[in-house]
């Protein structure tokens, strides 16, 4: 049987092609609901240590938390890093005003900000469930939740392995990295 670690390090192409489709999908589901184009700048495994990207993701970002029923519940947490947070919340909400701008620092809410993140916890669901779905993993991807706030990224030695998307709206750069649970691994190695 295909260990967790196994699939990690004999897959890292898989892993590589797996994050180019998923974060192809997000821009494709994200084309209609934005003003302007989003682009795909990279996409890959991240290799960061979870140190380094603890000091990227300090500030206040969105995450949303996904769950694969049909491989056992497996999760999948999404976290987008404060400057996609400002830019995508303001995109998908009629004004982003100075008071949502500071609601999104302090982790507040409101009616408009919860609007946003449901779009953009939707996208994710519908981009990574129909990619997965297309490799044959998974397709029923719930979303468990969705918030803005600090120290949502897991900073442990043993978090699950993440695959990061790089974008580019508007000419600034955004971060999007999404942790893939064990049981995909394993299947993305045996395949």
């Amino acid at each position: 049987m295909t260990t967790t670690a196994d699939a990690a390090t004999a897959s890292r192409k898989q892993l590589d092609d797996f994050a180019t489709l998923v974060f192809q999908a997000i821009i494709a589901s994200l084309d209609s609901r934005l003003p302007q184009p989003l682009q795909l700048v990279e996409a890959s495994l991240e290799d960061e240590t979870p140190s380094a990207l603890a000091a990227h993701f300090a500030p206040t970002c969105a995450r949303v938390d996904l769950r694969a029923g049909d491989l056992d519940g497996a999760p999948f947490t999404c976290l987008l890093d404060q400057r996609g947070a400002h830019l995508l919340a303001g995109s998908l909400v009629p004004v982003l005003d100075e008071d949502l701008c500071v609601m999104i620092q302090t982790g507040e809410s409101s009616d408009e900000l919860k609007g946003a993140l449901q779009s953009l916890a939707d996208v994710l669901k519908d981009a990574l469930g129909g990619t997965l779905a297309t490799m044959g993993l998974s397709s029923e991807l719930s979303v468990e939740g969705s918030r803005f706030g600090n120290g949502l990224l897991c900073v442990e030695d043993d978090c699950p392995p993440r695959i990061r998307g790089l974008f580019e709206y508007r000419g600034v750069r955004l971060l999007l990295l999404v942790e893939l649970p064990g049981a995909v691994l394993e299947r993305l190695g045996a395949s």
